[in-house]
């Protein structure tokens, strides 16, 4: 009596075991960034998992092959289960026997790189890794039984054939499944939209300088809580005097709020009213700064450029999202791109209608999603694309589908890839620290862009070309902190760098997605202002806390 396939016991794969050893291995090498325990065990999961998914396809394709060969010639023997064990066991244990190795090179980039904490505990990665595999593993033959029993009732209720049964069934957990993740979204919303609205130890603005101040036509409650923070903040004229030795001017912060309008073009013309009001088209310059997740303007970028402005400086932004990094990065962004669009546009539109030599510089900031959203206006358009709309932009931490990223790193002629050096450098450079803004050793023109991407940060360098491809970023000579023993595996890589990417906003100054000891710097570069000293920049560097 043959037995029907809905009802085959499952049993492990020892292909799948054995390619899932060869992964664990391979997630014990070094990437961008150094690994705690719970960061290793994440890695050492993912890479093994999906080798043993790789393993159990492939036995799986050998296994109905050979079945079908024997149709008619009778039932196939039984898996020797005492000989699964043994191998099973072996495999095991050769693999575990290279987490010692694992422990020296994460030991050696932790002190490398002086990022806090310490190597992985040995054991609990040992541990770890395995418990979290077998739970991975249960849970997916749970949805797979969850599947065959719902084909096993279509089957009792209908005469369709198997295959069809099957695929409604894997089709109905799938569904499930999406709709398990749809409702953790939606009561995600509803806890973001919570955080947004809050005002708790937030007060208006006094000065009229400011959106949500007195006579803004912006509510203080619509800016959001990022946005109330970013129009409360920011160095008085004093402090600033106390950076440059010269009188200060007090410094203009315009910003939208999802609230504050009904759409993208709405606040930004919102803003521009608002921007209008605080007289923000008669300051020097004007910044338009595109949020990198939930309407956050990274401070320290908004108050370094204020700081060598001498407070001659009107910055503007608007809120897109409520969602934080992890989610915008893979839900909003398209609508970083059209917020970035959309109010560099229109305050563009609004200077060019003044007269020649009343018109304020424009200048573009962002980082990391907000640095995605911020490059919209030039894709495409070459360097022109920059110059002939802007008069400059400090870009950190682009995104690696960063398009006018791409487009001005693929006109490389000479360089690492991880500094690239674009035509004669005089317009735009790509710096992973304050000395590389002085390369190449050529004369700055007087439009200037610059690009910091730290040679460890994930964000940057995470793509899905590392698939199949050797990244060029890992040719020598290797960016500050990359560690000589990283290696490139098809796939796996790809994998490992994805897990580095939680960890990158996280690290130390200088390391990963933190730009804090360049940001003053860059902006000192792009800014251009007469005048300025290194001492400016040493003082400007300690009232920024980079040094």
């Amino acid at each position: 009596m043959s037995r029907d396939r809905l009802n085959d016991k499952p049993s492990w794969s020892i292909v799948g075991v054995a390619l899932a050893a060869l992964g664990y291995v391979a997630s014990m090498t070094p990437s961008l960034l150094p690994r705690p325990t719970a960061t290793q065990v994440m890695a050492s999961t993912l890479v093994a998992m999906t080798m043993y998914a790789f393993g159990a396809i492939i036995q799986g394709t050998i296994g109905a092959i050979r079945r079908s060969r024997r149709a008619g010639a009778g039932e196939p023997n039984e898996p020797h289960t005492r000989a699964r064990w043994i191998a099973t066991v072996i495999i095991l244990v050769v693999a575990a026997g290279f987490t010692p190795l694992c422990v020296s090179w994460q030991s050696e980039q932790f002190a490398k790189t002086g990022v806090p904490g310490g190597p992985p505990n040995l054991f609990l990665v040992i541990i770890a890794t395995l418990a979290a595999c077998l739970g991975l593993l249960y849970l997916a033959r749970g949805l797979r039984a969850i599947g065959r029993s719902i084909a096993t009732k279509i089957g009792r209720r209908t005469s369709w054939p198997f295959t069809v049964r099957t695929l409604l069934g894997g089709i109905s957990v799938f569904v499930g499944v999406l709709v398990v993740v749809a409702a953790g979204l939606a009561l995600s919303m509803v806890f973001f939209n919570k955080m947004n609205n809050s005002t708790a130890g937030q007060t208006p603005p006094s000065s009229t300088l400011r959106s949500g101040g007195p006579g803004s036509v912006v509510p203080w409650q619509s800016l959001g809580n990022e946005g109330r923070d970013f129009v409360s903040g920011g160095p008085s004229p004093s402090q600033i005097q106390t950076v440059t030795q010269r009188p200060a001017l007090e410094p203009i912060r315009i910003y939208t709020g999802l609230e504050s309008a009904n759409s993208l073009q709405d606040q930004a013309n919102l803003a521009l009213e608002d921007l209008k009001r605080a007289g923000g088209l008669k300051r020097k310059a004007i910044i338009v700064y595109t949020p990198s997740t939930n309407g956050l303007v990274d401070p320290t970028a908004s108050e370094a450029a204020e700081y060598v402005m001498g407070g001659d400086v009107t910055s503007v932004s608007m809120q897109y999202t409520v969602l934080p990094s992890f989610l915008s990065i893979m839900l909003s962004q398209s609508t970083s791109l059209d917020s970035g669009t959309i109010l560099f546009q229109t305050v563009r539109n609004a200077i060019d209608e003044l007269p020649v030599s009343a018109r304020p510089k424009l200048y573009v900031y962002g980082e990391s999603l907000g640095a995605f959203g911020s490059q919209a206006p030039f894709t495409n358009l070459g360097i022109e694309g920059l110059t002939n709309q802007a008069d400059g932009a400090l870009w950190a931490g682009p995104p690696a589908n960063s398009a006018y990223w791409q487009q001005i790193s693929a006109m490389s002629t000479s360089g690492p890839t991880w500094a690239p050096i674009v035509e004669d450098g005089s317009v735009i450079r790509f710096a992973a620290n304050e000395a590389g803004l002085a390369q190449p050793p050529s004369v700055w023109g007087p439009k200037r862009g610059v690009f910091l991407q730290n040679a460890t940060d994930a964000v940057v360098w995470w793509s899905p070309n590392l698939i199949a491809s050797r990244p060029g970023w890992l040719n020598s000579p290797r960016g500050p902190d990359v560690p000589a023993a990283m290696q490139w595996f098809p796939l796996l890589t790809f994998e490992l760098v994805l897990v580095d990417m939680p960890a990158a906003g996280a690290m130390p100054p200088g390391i990963g997605h933190d730009y804090l000891p360049n940001i003053g710097p860059a902006w000192v570069s792009v800014l251009s202002q007469p005048n300025w000293s290194p001492a400016d920049t040493a003082r400007l560097q300690v009232a920024l806390g980079a040094q």
